[in-house]
């Protein structure tokens, strides 16, 4: 029971850090490893899309939302 107890533990700790990460991970202000997230993205010269909305599905896939 000790041992199920310490791994239990362990495991715990390891999910605290693996949340702590995806909360801080960002760049230029997106956060990186949120599931959802609005972006604007200058494509070529005067050509903008706007509200494009990403989404990821949890297995490291990020694509358009639907609708």
């Amino acid at each position: 029971m000790a041992d199920q107890a310490n791994l239990n533990q362990e495991f715990t700790q390891f999910a605290s850090s693996i949340d702590q990460i995806a909360a801080r991970t960002s760049f230029n202000g997106i956060s990186l490893l949120d599931a959802n997230g609005t972006v604007t993205l200058q494509v070529g010269s005067g050509d903008r899309v706007r509200g494009y909305t990403w989404c990821g599905d949890g297995a490291g896939n990020v694509g358009p939302s639907a609708g």
